[in-house]
Formats: C-alpha cells, structure tokens, sequence
C-alpha cells in the first residue's frame, strides 16, 4: 500500500499531495511527512480543501496549504470511515463503515492568529478601547497585557482600570502615564483550537493644564546629544537658575567617550565655554584632566565616569540664582562630530535655588542626528513642563538656516512615545504658558511647535525633527511653569 493521496492533473501528469509512498502511520503536519493508513475516500470543497476517509486511522484527514489535520474531535469518533463527500453549504458527509451510519458535520478551524488591533493613544485619564471587531459565535476571549514589551503577559480580569477582559472588545478606563507603552493582546478558543491576536499598544498622552510643580518634583538634569558643527552650528545650551543665592551645577561636554556607548563620529576634541547672561565668558574647559574633585561630583550626581586621560570637558560651578547662563560646545580646531552636552543640578536635597529652563540650538538633521534633549524630575509629586521645537521664529533673531517644519516627540524613560506637536496652532493655554514662563512669542500660525505636559519624576526626552525628512537649525526649550 502507497498510503498517499495522489494528484493527477488534466494534462497527466501525476504528483504526491500527500502523504509518504509507502509508509503507513497517523501523522499531521506539512504534507510531504503526513502519514496516512490506507485512505479509501476523498473529497474536495469550493475553496480546494481536501478532505480525506483515512480508513484505518478511522479519522478524517484536511489537506489545506501544504498541511495535514485531523478533524475528529471530542464528538466526533468514527470506525473505519471509507466514503466521504462535500455539499455546497460546506457541510461534510461521512459513511461511517462499521459504525454503519452516515455522519454530518461542519468543519470549525481553530480561530485565526495575528488578528490586528488598532493601537490606542488619549490623555491622561481618558479610556482606550481595543477591539477585534465583531466576535465570532462559539468563540471565547480571554485579554492579556504585557509591561515588558511582551517578554511576558498576563491575563486580565474585570475590575479596576479593565472591562470586557473575556469580550471581543478590552476597555481600559483611568489611564495613567505608568500605563503608556503597555501592550495588549487576545487569546482566541474554539472547539477546534486556539489563536493568539496581533498585539496594540496604549500610549498615554502626557497634558498640562499650566499649574506648577507639586511636592519636592524640580528639574534635576538636562543633555542634549547632537552633531556639532562649525561657527553658528555649534551646539549651545542655555539655562536658567530661580530663587536667592547660588546653585551648584557640573556641566560637561563629552566626545570622545561617547565611542564607548556605541556612538559613531563623535567630536574627537570638544571645547566647553560657560558665559553669563550678557554673553561674558565665565570659565572654559578643553580636557577635565581627571581632577579628584571632579570624580566625586561625576559620582554624587549619578554621571557615566570619564577616563582620566579623556580629552572630554567638565566644569563644576557656583552661579548666582536668579539669571541666566549658555554653554557652547564646539570643536577645537573647527572638527566636527557628535557630542554631548550635560547640565546637572549638584546641590543637596531640595535647596532653594532650581534649574527652571533649559534650551538647546543645534542642527537638526536626520535618523540618528535629529537634535534630542534629555531631561531629569527629581524629588517626589510632578512637575509641569511647556517643552517647544522652534524653527521658523529663530529667524527673526537672525538664525540662518532655521529648520522650517520642526516637531517634537517627547518620550518616558522606556522609549514610550509620551506626547507630539507639529505647529502649535495658536491656543490660549499655551499662549498664556509662553507669557508666565516668559518665553518670546510665536505667531499663532506658524510651524513652531510646543507641548504643556504634566510628569511624574523620571527621565525624559524630547526630539526636534523636521517633518518629511527636512532639516536645518533648531531650538529646543523645557522651560519649568511656576
């Protein structure tokens, strides 16, 4: 005995569909391997299924895509099945031999994998519903979600932020910003088998509504990694500093190290200029020189360490509260190359004096050379931000080269999309934020972006890029609402 299903087309020509020539046994999967015992009917549907009276194996074979099933299920038993047929209606007719009668059944696949739900952005506290669209009778639910990138998931139940966990449609209501970036998925059960959904994700939306810090939250680190160019595309970093008395700060301005984080082309010999509000040089760096000092306050503010004989730059500095100061970073020589530029709160506990803005202006390129900037909330509560990508108004300030279409991303420290703009639009909230922050004015229609975010304490960062791929100079502001 062959034990195969065989193939003969109208010109002949005669193929194996199924099965090994030969060989008898009871096994599924890809056709070429199944294994068959002397199958004595066949029958084909509309759709050009196979189905197959595997006699001896008393089971119904489905040849479908290159693979071999077996229908029997809990209710359905035969014994010695020789005749098989199809009608239109898809329904399968079995003469069930030493059974002695006619079985009548409906073939049910097990539910479809990689289903797509649509992913799900809204504000804090609003709900999300993800859904499959319309359920599938004789089918179960069951949602799952997974806060590791889908590493690992969990089963959901009704109560709390969920609904609907064993529905066709999940809803998760009293959203947070802890819930962005969480992934969503449903498992699918029938007679026949299970599925598993494609997955969604919940970004949650991060809004302001302009109120200030609560708590201890304040403004702990800002850096800004771009490429630093020549003359007016160095990279340049501004600050402010609010309350009485002075603010201890280490600012740094690192290349050649960056090499060790994988970062290509890095500014081979940074130079770092600190100047006061009325663009007086206040102090300057070429090579931190490995200073004793300097190693302890890399260590209490939680900086990466710098290799002794690096030729990166390091300030640590006493400034008066009350004004403001810029860093430029440039390259000795006029190199060029990528750089990063850090500003960090070194001060004690929660001292009274507080970094309250912070600004970057730099080329903004693409990929991996967009301007992005890195920020820190410290203490406990949250802190609310107006956080702007400027590119069109830098011309009024005789900027060259502005970038002409900028928009901002703002991400959470898991690289959660957390909020985006691309051109203002004008708005009153954020026009009242500009003017209590006093930050200069933006045309209602211009392609100037902004955000006014409310946030927990974490790290952040936000990236300048130019829609459709432009690029040119940019400014990015994180300015503290008071």
């Amino acid at each position: 005995f062959n034990a195969t299903i065989r193939k003969i087309t109208t010109a002949g020509t005669v193929s194996t569909l199924a099965g090994v020539a030969g060989e008898e046994g009871f096994v599924d999967g890809a056709a070429a391997t199944a294994k068959f015992n002397q199958p004595y009917g066949i029958a084909v549907d509309a759709a050009g299924t196979v189905f197959v009276a595997d006699t001896y194996n008393r089971a119904v074979r489905r040849i479908a895509g290159g693979t071999v099933t077996t229908l029997n299920g809990t209710n359905s038993r035969f014994y010695y099945p020789q005749g098989i047929a199809t009608d239109t209606a898809g329904n399968l007719y079995v003469a069930d031999g030493d059974n002695q009668g006619i079985a009548r059944g409906v073939f049910i696949a097990s539910p479809a994998s990689g289903g797509a739900i649509a992913s799900v952005i809204v504000a804090t506290g609003a709900t999300a519903n993800f859904t499959l669209g319309t359920a599938v009778a004789q089918t179960t639910y069951q949602w799952q979600a997974s806060v590791d990138a889908g590493a690992t998931w969990t089963s959901l139940n009704n109560g709390g932020n969920y609904a609907g966990a064993t529905s066709v449609t999940l809803t998760v209501s009293g959203t947070t910003l802890a819930m962005s970036g969480t992934r969503y998925r449903a498992i699918l059960t029938n007679a026949a088998g299970t599925g598993i959904s494609g997955t969604a994700t919940l970004t949650i939306s991060a809004t302001g509504t302009g109120v200030g810090p609560t708590g201890t939250a304040r403004l702990i680190n800002v850096s800004v990694r771009t490429f630093v160019d020549t003359g007016a595309n160095n990279l340049t970093v501004g600050f402010g500093i609010s309350g009485a008395g002075t603010k201890q700060l280490l600012i740094r301005g690192v290349g050649p190290t960056l090499a060790n984080f994988g970062v290509t082309g890095v500014l081979s010999t940074p130079t770092l200029a600190l100047y006061s509000s009325a663009s007086v040089l206040m102090n300057a760096n070429t090579g931190w020189g490995g200073g004793a000092a300097l190693v302890t306050a890399f260590a209490s503010v939680g900086a990466f360490a710098l290799p002794g004989t690096s030729v990166d730059t390091a300030l640590y500095q006493s400034l008066a509260a009350g004004t403001t100061y810029s860093t430029i970073i440039s390259g000795a020589n006029n190199t060029t190359g990528v750089a990063l530029a850090e500003v960090y709160d070194a001060d004690a506990g929660t001292p009274a004096t507080r970094l309250t803005n912070v600004s970057a202006r730099a080329f903004s390129g693409t990929g991996a050379n967009v301007l992005a900037a890195g920020f820190v909330i410290g203490g406990n509560g949250t802190d609310t931000l107006l956080i702007r990508g400027i590119g069109p108004a830098l011309t009024q300030f005789g900027v060259a080269g502005a970038i002409a279409t900028p928009q901002i991303t703002l991400y959470n420290g898991a690289g959660q999309q957390i909020g985006t703009n691309a051109a203002w639009g004008g708005g009153a909230v954020l026009t009242d934020a500009f003017s209590r922050v006093g930050a200069f004015t933006l045309a209602a229609g211009s392609a100037d972006s902004a955000l006014l975010v409310t946030l927990p304490p974490g790290s952040y960062s936000v990236q300048l890029s130019g829609t459709n791929g432009t690029t040119g100079v940019g400014l990015i502001e994180v300015y503290e609402m008071r």
